[in-house]
C-alpha cells in the first residue's frame, strides 16, 4: 500500500432470524456491516447506529425439490436440500460483497470525520456469526469441528 493509506477494517455480522412463526415459517439472514476502526464501546450500543443493514439474504428450505440421484444413496439425497441452501447463501454473499472486493484492491479517496481527504482501502477483517452460521460459511456438517478434521 502507498504511504499514508488508511486501512478500513470492515466487519460483517449475520444471524438467521424468523420473520413469521405461525404461518409460512419465513426466515432470512440479515447481513450487517460496520467498521472495525470504530471503538467497541460505540459499536456495541444500538443507539449509536454503528451497524448498517447491508443485505437481506433469503433462506429457502428446498424440501419439495427433487434431485436426480441416479447412482446416489438415500443419505446423499437427504443432504441435497442443505447443500443447495449453503450454495445459495454463498452465491448471495458473492453478489453482495462483489463491490467490496473491487474496492479493497485500489485505494479510494474518502473524507474522514476530521474533514480531511484520506486514501483508504477497505479490507474484510471478520464475520461475526453463531456456530450454526459458521458451519454453513465453512461448509461443514453439524457437529463437526470448524478448524480441524474432527
Amino acid at each position: 500500500l502507498p504511504d499514508g493509506t488508511t486501512i478500513l477494517s470492515v466487519m460483517l455480522a449475520s444471524d438467521k432470524m424468523h420473520l413469521t412463526n405461525f404461518i409460512g415459517d419465513q426466515r432470512m439472514h440479515p447481513l450487517y456491516i460496520s467498521l472495525g476502526n470504530i471503538h467497541k464501546d460505540v459499536r456495541r450500543k444500538i443507539n449509536r447506529h454503528a451497524w448498517m443493514l447491508l443485505a437481506k439474504l433469503p433462506v429457502c428450505k428446498f424440501a419439495q425439490t427433487t434431485f436426480d440421484m441416479s447412482g446416489g444413496t438415500l443419505e446423499e439425497a437427504a443432504c441435497m436440500p442443505g447443500i443447495v441452501q449453503q450454495k445459495m447463501f454463498h452465491r448471495c454473499m458473492e453478489i453482495t460483497l462483489a463491490l467490496l472486493l473491487t474496492v479493497q484492491q485500489v485505494p479510494r479517496l474518502m473524507t474522514g470525520p476530521d474533514g480531511l481527504v484520506h486514501a483508504c482501502v477497505a479490507i474484510l477483517m471478520s464475520h461475526l456469526a453463531d456456530l450454526e452460521e459458521q458451519q454453513m460459511i465453512a461448509i461443514t456438517q453439524v457437529g463437526h469441528c470448524l478448524v480441524c478434521l474432527v
